[in-house]
């Protein structure tokens, strides 16, 4: 029998290159619509803004495949350990031919997002970072707020999504066009306006930027601009 060729190995995923640089790059320029608007999640990713960490945000993300083997088969997608001060994120994103609508809403980045606001808000408020399940129902409205930015959920872009977008995103409490302002005025009774403004004194007070840096050019954006300038 003639030898087989090797198999090709999977390619890494963008997390399990987290710590070696331009996978960094990279991983944040993907994450920058999820938390350009977030201070909270901004906060959270304050000490890799600062430069603080050895090895990038291998120090604030968790990649080690045996702690991701502990949530397979679960809904979990990722967590915040306050004692490791430590984020898992899913380094594998649900399969987008079965649950192509999940998978895009619910995928590694929003996640990464949500867990970043989570330590975040341990950094804001320490020993009196309000419990789990009450930052649960806060992260709620700013979740539906990210998913609006990142997808341009509009009362006029709601028209152009298929029905079966729209009952998913309904039933999911993503958005609901019929009471687009009902999410500003959650905004409001919450005090996430207060908490952001604290976010943003403590971003502040570190000397972090007030905007998160835009997400870089790729050298092919680079040679497109470039073209368009010869036309």
């Amino acid at each position: 029998m003639p030898p087989q060729p090797r198999p090709k190995p999977q390619p890494p995923s963008r997390l399990s290159n987290l710590g070696y640089g331009l996978g960094d790059v990279e991983y944040l320029a993907d994450l920058y619509p999820y938390i350009k608007n977030d201070p909270v999640a901004r906060l959270g990713l304050s000490d890799y803004d600062r430069e603080k960490t050895s090895r990038g945000l291998a120090d604030l993300i968790d990649t080690d495949p045996r702690h991701a083997s502990q949530y397979a088969g679960t809904n979990v997608r990722g967590t915040y350990n306050t004692v490791t001060d430590e984020m898992y994120v899913g380094t594998t994103d649900l399969d987008p031919q079965k649950v192509p609508l999940t998978n895009k809403y619910y995928s590694g980045l929003p996640t990464a997002a949500h867990e970043l606001r989570h330590r975040g808000m341990q950094k804001l408020y320490g020993d009196k970072t309000p419990a789990g399940d009450e930052q649960e129902k806060l992260f709620d409205v700013y979740d539906r707020e990210m998913f609006r930015d990142v997808y341009g959920l509009t009362p006029s872009t709601w028209e152009t999504l298929s029905n079966d977008e729209k009952r998913y995103l309904i039933l999911r409490g993503v958005f609901d066009a019929s009471d687009f302002q009902g999410l500003a005025r959650r905004r409001k009774s919450m005090g996430l306006d207060d908490i952001d403004s604290a976010a943003r004194l403590e971003l502040q007070r570190q000397g972090v930027p007030p905007q998160a840096v835009a997400k870089q050019q790729s050298m092919a954006d680079k040679v497109l601009e470039f073209l368009n300038l010869l036309d």
